[in-house]
């Protein structure tokens, strides 16, 4: 960066030669503005548009008032040029503040310094960077704009890519060299080049390059009987890693064309380059990149994850950052793949926290929240929605059923067991102020006493009316919008009724089980949330283990009100309540749901909820009334 600022200055003092002069005085205030501000580093940011805007604004007040006095009769109002005499005057006064300097340095060095500004997070650091913005974040507007800087230590990859060698390219030089490629990477002399990607000629070039630099090595060893070290060489290398990504194909250097060749080992059939899938062609585009790019650069990758899979551009950037250790890399993905490819050892996480069209990022480091993976922290971070943790994997039937019911509020995050739903809500939500974001969770009642559910409550953790999410399946709005749908109003209300017979002699019968398990899950609860009080030595640690059963109560103690409330709900009949109590999922759903309601019960009433708005509106309006009212 201090070679960047040095190189700043130099040119300033260059277009400041003649703004000396008192008539460009208000142009000379604004670059010893821009001067002092940046090459000092007083501020963390460097926007001087409201400079910009307060003298235009001041400017043409001038021009306005100088009109006004000005007498100008009728005769009069047109010189002898055939000019207005307002423009005459307009002309009068961009010469006098040398409008067309100021607006060039302005605007060439107003953008260079956001440049440097949005790369802060890289300039003191000796790590990489993953700067992570979800779809519609500005990525590919930050590339662009990092792209068109005249820093010539910057150089940017872009996720366009045009990945075909071009046999009849006017602009194809025969004789490239590694020079000719920094020139084009680094668009330097702060001259706005042509954005050479969108072009056949440049993937042609880097390649030709990189064969005559190898042709050249060759060539003055065999003078100097120096030995050839094919390995060694930037060409030998490029072949060397290519293979060992993709090991059916090898890679060798042609100097009569200027080509690579690639031949498949498996028979020996050698094909031309651009027959290559897209994948492999990437993979020679950015090694070649990256092997030429200037010493000390700062190279910024646009989609890193484009056209490769995971295992193949983990092991790619790996070693292309092992071999350009002069180097600093930043990645702009979306790809949560990606970020997890990356090792936190030699790599910051960024994230893209506000885009203002056109120039105006705000970029954050990724925050490190408590217990949470920092592939889902990312992932978090780019919604625009509060989030819901939910139990269960994607594929469960909590991620199904949540999705439908509140996709459209939230963004739906399955997190595995109850603990991490507990703790990421928690932790998520701790951090408020850097994310600006909120969380809830969703867990199952998994026979839980009531008093654990108020807890839950006040960290935002809601239990459901259900001991687990599968006994939705079997609430009576459920039941009768599925079965009505194969059969007829007295078929469907006999089926019920048969079904929630059998239902209340299986929970009879299975009383003890779910007992049992109720008393073991108070007792996880109990334990979750135990510590050792005492631990100023050994022996009062050991003495408070050997009082924990105390601790945790008499099990008949805590039996009893299971076993009483179990007992009363079967007595009375009560379906609502033995819902919230039965942990016989399987038995319940998939034996006598099958058996009693219709074949593949479970799916016929999980396509109903994911597809029908009104019983979507029931379903939250009878069961998560507290969890709706929080959005308000």
């Amino acid at each position: 960066m201090q070679d960047t600022i040095e190189k700043l200055q130099r040119f300033l003092q260059g277009c400041s030669q003649d703004i000396s002069n008192p008539e460009y005085v208000a142009t000379s205030e604004l670059i010893q503005n821009i001067k002092d501000h940046f090459l000092n580093k007083k501020s963390e940011k460097s926007d001087y548009s409201p400079q910009y805007a307060s003298l235009r604004s001041t400017l043409k007040e001038e021009i306005i008032t100088t009109v006004n006095n000005y007498e100008l009769k009728k005769e009069t109002i047109v010189d002898e040029n055939g000019e207005s005499k307002e423009q005459t005057l307009v002309v009068a006064h961009h010469s006098k503040y040398n409008i067309p300097l100021f607006r060039f340095v302005f605007g060439d060095f107003n953008r260079e310094f956001k440049r440097l500004d949005l790369l802060q997070f890289i300039q003191d650091s000796d790590k990489n960077a993953v700067l992570l913005g979800a779809n519609g974040s500005g990525k590919s507007s930050l590339a662009s704009f990092l792209k068109n800087s005249n820093l010539d230590n910057l150089f940017v990859i872009p996720a366009q890519k045009y990945l075909f060698l071009t046999e009849d390219s006017p602009n194809h030089k025969r004789t490239a060299s590694y020079e000719d490629i920094i020139s084009l990477q680094a668009e330097q002399d702060f001259k706005q080049q042509p954005d050479f990607y969108q072009y056949p000629h440049y993937f042609k070039n880097i390649i030709t390059s990189i064969i005559n630099e190898h042709i050249r090595q060759a060539s003055e060893n065999l003078i100097t009987n120096q030995e050839i070290n094919y390995e060694e060489s930037d060409a030998g290398y490029l072949c060397g890693l290519f293979n060992q990504l993709i090991p059916n194909i090898k890679l060798r250097p042609e100097g009569v064309e200027q080509v690579f060749i690639a031949q498949n080992i498996a028979d020996g059939e050698e094909y031309n380059f651009n027959l290559m899938s897209d994948g492999e062609r990437a993979i020679v585009f950015y090694i070649a990149n990256i092997l030429i790019a200037k010493e000390g650069s700062i190279i910024v990758i646009d989609e890193p994850e484009t056209y490769l899979n995971p295992t193949i551009y983990k092991s790619l950037w790996n070693e292309l950052i092992a071999k350009r250790q002069d180097c600093r890399f930043v990645f702009i993905t979306h790809s949560i793949d990606f970020i997890a490819s990356r090792e936190r050892d030699n790599t910051h996480f960024y994230w893209i926290k506000e885009y203002t069209p056109p120039n105006n990022w705000e970029i954050e480091k990724l925050p490190n929240i408590e217990n949470m993976p920092q592939t889902l922290v990312a992932e978090l971070m780019g919604s625009k929605k509060p989030i819901l943790f939910c139990e269960g994997q994607y594929e469960s039937y909590d991620y199904q059923i949540y999705s439908a019911l509140f996709g459209v509020e939230y963004t739906l995050t399955p997190v595995g067991g109850h603990i991490s739903v507990i703790n990421y809500t928690k932790s998520f939500n701790d951090l408020s102020l850097i994310h600006h974001n909120r969380a809830i969770g969703i867990v199952d009642r998994d026979l839980m006493d009531d008093c654990w559910e108020t807890k839950f409550n006040e960290d935002k953790i809601y239990v459901l009316p259900f001991n687990e999410i599968e006994m939705l399946f079997l609430t009576d709005i459920v039941m009768n919008l599925v079965i009505s749908n194969n059969f007829e109003e007295n078929e469907t209300r006999e089926k019920i009724e048969n079904f929630k017979n059998k239902f209340f002699t299986k929970i009879e019968f299975k009383k003890d089980k779910i007992i049992t398990s109720a008393v073991k899950k108070e007792i996880d609860n109990r334990l979750e949330h135990y510590k050792i009080q005492n631990y100023s030595s050994l022996e009062k640690i050991e003495t408070e283990i050997t009082q924990l059963t105390t601790k945790l109560g008499n099990i008949s103690e805590i039996a009893e009100p299971i076993e009483g409330k179990l007992q009363e709900a079967i007595d009375n009949r009560d379906y609502d309540v033995l819902l919230t109590l039965c942990n016989l999922k399987k038995e319940v759903l998939k034996g006598l749901g099958d058996q009693c309601l219709d074949s593949e019960y479970a799916r016929r009433a999980l396509k109903q909820i994911k597809d029908n708005c009104e019983l979507q509106n029931q379903i939250k309006e009878r069961y998560f009334s507290q969890l709706i009212d929080s959005q308000t």
